[in-house]
């Protein structure tokens, strides 16, 4: 699922944590996997906790798996390390994303997300250029994709293989 609208009470927040899990168990009774995909709002405050955390909180890990993108968690004022910390292997997918092409910004620690994925439990990454600092996006994709591969501990190694820098 890769939106919710923003939620406003703590009753919005627990039905729609209801919604997933039922939609996720039903997945899964068909042998099929269903993950929430976050944007920046999911790290705002709602009556006193944020919808990430009422969501992951109130789900069954057997139900609802989620895809964190990286770069909207930090605009939304969350450290995607503490998240991966404090829900470890609940994130079995992450977005790997920053404002332009990937490690141009700076606001994003992707090495230390990198070293968190394991205990995340991130088996894949998707990757993402959706807008580049050129109008040349076939540059912005090689800055990215040599990011990636010079990264700190190239991110496929931390996602069990899963994930291929071509």
């Amino acid at each position: 699922m890769s939106w919710s609208q923003p939620l406003q009470t703590k009753a919005e927040l627990e039905t729609m944590a209801a919604y997933l899990n039922a939609i996720g168990k039903k997945c899964r009774e068909a042998g099929m996997s269903f993950g929430y995909h976050s944007h920046s709002h999911e790290f705002q405050k709602v009556d006193g906790t944020t919808m990430m955390d009422a969501f992951i909180s109130l789900t069954d890990p057997e139900n609802v798996f989620f895809e964190m993108d990286v770069y909207w968690a930090v605009v939304g004022g969350a450290s995607p390390v503490e998240y991966m910390r404090k829900y470890p292997g609940r994130f079995e997918l992450l977005h790997i994303k920053d404002k332009h092409e990937i490690g141009e910004s700076g606001m994003v620690g992707f090495d230390a997300i990198f070293r968190n994925m394991p205990k995340a439990g991130t088996k894949a990454f998707v990757v993402e250029l959706e807008e580049a600092s050129t109008p040349n996006i076939l540059k912005g994709l090689r800055e990215s994709a040599l990011y990636l591969r010079n990264a700190e501990k190239a991110p496929a190694e931390h996602a069990g293989g899963q994930g291929q820098i071509i």
